[in-house]
């Protein structure tokens, strides 16, 4: 846990400073920073080897930074936190079913502008995930899991607030690409989809 938090500062102060040596090196090109803090609520899938798919619900915390590479496109990268909450039966035992996680995202966003206050944004993101904690009723109760990566695009509208707030509306859809594997544990998120509630501020 550790290593992935010292990882991730060391990847958003380089990402950082990269960005403030592009505004020096281009002082005359438009170059906007925007941080954002997106709720995301909705359904996933948990499969887990010698276990049904178990369905619950997923919610997310974003904390996120977008710098403008291109018009109309940014590149997106910062830090999530996930929450998973099933209940399902197994052996005539019902159990409740919990994991938390941590992701670096990384992606790239595309703004398309309806008009002044209406514009339409669409993005993909690859990320790396840490599972911190996996709990299983009286089946599984572990910490440090490991790493895995995964991939999610988005689309929806973005209306803004004011000239350095925007509120944005989005459907995200999630999913592992490949199992994290600790001792005989096999386990990956799939099918994950959720409603997006985003709050940016242009700094």
């Amino acid at each position: 846990m550790k290593r992935f938090i010292f990882i991730f500062f060391i990847s958003f102060i380089s990402l950082s400073n990269g960005q403030e040596n592009t505004n020096g090196n281009n002082s005359q090109q438009s170059r906007e920073m925007q941080f954002s803090f997106r709720q995301k609520i909705g359904f996933s899938t948990l499969k887990l080897d010698n276990f049904e798919p178990i369905e619950g619900n997923l919610v997310q915390f974003d904390l996120m930074l977008s710098n403008s590479i291109a018009k109309k496109i940014s590149l997106d990268y910062g830090l999530r936190i996930s929450s998973f909450r099933a209940n399902f039966i197994k052996d005539g035992q019902q159990s409740g079913v919990k994991n938390i996680s941590f992701a670096l995202p990384v992606g790239i966003i595309y703004v398309k502008d309806l008009n002044q206050n209406v514009s339409f944004i669409y993005g993909v993101h690859v990320y790396g995930s840490y599972l911190q904690s996996l709990e299983i009723g009286n089946f599984i109760d572990e910490e440090d899991l490991g790493i895995n990566f995964g991939m999610d695009v988005q689309g929806g509208a973005v209306f803004k607030l004011n000239p350095k707030t925007d509120f944005a509306i989005l459907i995200d859809f999630q999913g592992d690409l490949n199992k994290i594997k600790k001792d005989n544990l096999r386990l990956m998120h799939s099918n994950t989809a959720l409603v997006s509630f985003n709050f940016s501020y242009k700094l």
